[in-house]
């Protein structure tokens, strides 16, 4: 797990390791009004914009509720990144980031 705060219409990148092999689930959940966009990517990625110069691997970007989720298969030991996508010009949201792997 790991917490942050995603300024005005900022992206975070957070480094992240899988612990096995398994199908990881990575949630992202917040409260407030803003549309934050969660992305997964090969540790190689080093921004999320602009989107085609990486190979994002999964996405979740609904535009309502305080809740993104996506689902990969991983290898243990396999390094991604994780970026929270603030959509709102106006406010900074804090964060927090839940991993698992099944």
């Amino acid at each position: 797990m790991f917490r942050g705060t995603v300024d005005a219409f900022q992206v975070q990148r957070q480094a992240w390791t899988a612990p096995q092999t398994g199908t990881a689930t990575i949630t992202l959940t917040w409260s407030g009004p803003t549309d934050l966009d969660l992305y997964l990517a090969p540790e190689s990625c080093a921004s999320l914009y602009p989107k085609n110069a990486c190979n994002l691997l999964t996405s979740s970007t609904s535009a309502s509720g305080t809740r993104e989720s996506v689902s990969r298969a991983v290898e243990a030991g396999q390094r991604l990144v994780v970026f929270v996508d603030n959509l709102d010009v106006a406010r900074s949201q804090a964060y927090t980031v839940t991993t698992e792997v099944r």
